[in-house]
């Protein structure tokens, strides 16, 4: 605890410390409960018992480790820590008993550990760790919040549904941005806090969980409204929202990867709403970009004599495909670029889980609305074709392209940018990015933006009265 956590805490929440500690404290424990395995196991299976045995030593220890660090966080003092620690090895006296084994002695364990995260949740909530609506506000030199800043995130009613929406700037004079995040159904928030966050200084920055996906998700959404056309009209009510709010008579949008299709498609039809269109990783013709990127895991794969790779890429064969054979080809290809090395999901999973905004609870809904929005829209959005859809649009556009992008392979967005007629276009490479240029080059994408964007984006103010985003209720 001396030694470790102050350094973890220079890096990290109280919350995310604990987690990385506790993790490997609780697998330390693996050898005493091989030890103890044989004692207790009862009539279950030894192997069977280790596993559930040591997954509940992890469980608990690790929440158990968060209450700690927690502690000594407020406290500074190691000996506070020290005696939780040593009332924790005393107290298992009355669970590690012989009159305690098998499914019995897996109960108790088990039961401690949901203890301890239900305390850990009590604590959670006390301290602000996973508190909706809430996002750090802009402070200036004087420590006092910026007068003309905003900083909120509430579900807003879009479409008939709550949908979870955050702004950020630094000054509401500023343009106003909307970001699409890709999937359908993957949530990029923690990624634009984490790496884009300059943004907020130059732009009124919005962000939306599209219909389905992450906090927005909802077992009742119905699959019918999973729709192109629904995602646009919820898009516009949005637009709306904004544009009033803010006094805007126009907003810039920026689609990415699949928002690239919604956003590029929404502009096409309200040009009067649109100062300036950026499209990242931008979708052309969706079913050729399928078959280059298959076309590449498997001849990458070949190349480098990868059987495990073959044999899951020739499993589900090219595309078209259904959205679970989608799964495997982006695991495939994402193992093959390289972007399955655990410091790449290490750095992955500190920008979405590593601010103040989210929070490991976020966990299950982010999972649930991917696979229920990618498998609902898939049918629909995997044919889209934006050269017949969108040939023409009628304000400045500016296509950001990673060299390296395999998922939506670059051939496909220039073959777009080049067909697509509009007053002003710009093609942008990003030589060592992949799918994510706001990711692999932030300090490049935020440049760009802010150099390339934000002139255009610049508009003068309507009349409109302001009015706040209709919280739901």
């Amino acid at each position: 605890t001396g030694f470790v956590v102050p350094r973890l805490r220079r890096r990290h929440s109280v919350l995310m410390t604990g987690l990385i500690v506790g993790v490997l404290w609780g697998l330390w424990h693996f050898l005493q409960q091989i030890f103890v395995s044989g004692t207790y196991a009862g009539g279950i299976p030894l192997l069977t018992f280790l596993l559930l045995s040591v997954l509940a030593a992890v469980a608990s220890l690790t929440a158990y480790r968060v209450l700690m660090v927690w502690m000594y966080d407020r406290t500074g003092s190691l000996l506070v820590t020290t005696l939780m620690h040593g009332s924790l090895t005393a107290s298992t006296i009355f669970w590690f008993t012989p009159l305690a084994t098998g499914a019995r002695f897996l109960a108790d364990v088990w039961l401690v550990a949901a203890a301890m995260w239900l305390l850990v949740g009590v604590v959670a909530v006390i301290e602000g760790w996973i508190r909706l609506g809430h996002t750090k506000p802009f402070h200036g030199p004087d420590g006092k919040v910026l007068r003309n800043s905003v900083a909120e995130a509430k579900y807003v009613h879009l479409g008939g549904i709550d949908q979870w929406v955050m702004i950020r700037g630094e000054n509401i004079a500023n343009p106003v941005l909307i970001v699409l995040h890709g999937g359908p159904g993957m949530s990029e928030m923690g990624f634009f806090r984490r790496f884009n966050a300059p943004l907020e200084r130059q732009f009124t920055v919005v962000h939306w969980d599209q219909r389905g996906t992450g906090r927005s998700f909802d077992r009742n959404i119905p699959r019918s409204s999973m729709t192109l056309e629904q995602f646009v009209a919820d898009l516009d009510e949005l637009v709306e929202c904004v544009r009033r709010r803010f006094r805007k008579e126009k907003v810039a949008i920026l689609g990415h990867s699949w928002g690239s299709g919604l956003g590029a498609i929404y502009a096409a039809r309200f040009p009067e709403k649109v100062s300036v269109y950026v499209g990242a990783a931008q979708i052309g013709d969706w079913a050729a970009g399928e078959s280059l990127s298959y076309a590449y895991g498997l001849a990458e794969a070949e190349r480098r004599h990868d059987k495990q790779a073959l044999k899951k890429l020739r499993a589900i064969g090219p595309p078209p495909y259904p959205a679970e054979s989608v799964f495997v080809e982006r695991s495939v290809v994402s193992r093959l670029d390289g972007q399955m090395h655990p410091g790449i999901i290490w750095k992955a999973g500190r920008a979405l889980f590593g601010w103040p905004e989210s929070s490991i609870f976020d966990v299950p809904n982010l999972l649930r609305g991917f696979g229920f929005t990618l498998d609902a829209m898939w049918p629909e959005v995997s044919t889209l074709n934006l050269l017949k859809l969108v040939p023409v649009l009628k304000m400045p556009v500016i296509i950001f392209v990673g060299r390296r992008d395999h998922w939506v392979p670059p051939e496909t967005s220039v073959a777009y940018f080049n067909a697509l007629t509009a007053p002003s276009k710009k093609l942008v490479w990003f030589d060592q990015s992949g799918h994510e240029a706001f990711v692999d080059e932030p300090e490049k994408f935020n440049a760009t933006m802010i150099e390339l964007v934000r002139p255009l984006a610049s508009a003068p103010a309507a009349e409109s009265v302001p009015a706040r985003l209709p919280v739901s209720a």
